[in-house]
């Protein structure tokens, strides 16, 4: 393996990701290669220092949010459209060009 060849493989190599045989052969350059090798113990480091750092968490409030819009659609995509009437389609559609023309539901009052 090669300089240019280590470099390309420095993630999967770091991670452990790659196949014995290339595994054996990153190894073997690292210990001939003082820059490869440098290059990829900071990459372990630098990783090491991610995994410590704190992960945010989203508030409770945004998560319940999002939960709650996300069963909302689901039960929305989950309603046999073809069992619909043509009428009930037709009102479906005229109220939809309605939200996008004026940015509302239809009745709703304007915020």
């Amino acid at each position: 393996m090669n300089c240019a060849e280590f470099r390309t493989r420095l993630h999967p190599y770091v991670d452990g990701e790659l196949p014995v045989s290339e595994t054996a052969a990153a190894d073997a350059h690292g210990v001939e290669c003082r820059a490869c090798a440098e290059l990829a113990r900071s990459e372990r480091e630098f990783r090491r220092v991610l995994r410590r750092q704190p992960r945010d968490v989203a508030p409770p409030e945004l998560r319940a949010r999002i939960v709650g819009r996300v069963r909302r659609q689901a039960r929305w995509r989950s309603v046999p459209t073809s069992s619909w009437s043509a009428d009930a389609r037709k009102g479906i559609a005229t109220s939809f060009r309605e939200t996008s023309r004026h940015g509302r539901w239809c009745g709703a009052p304007a915020s």
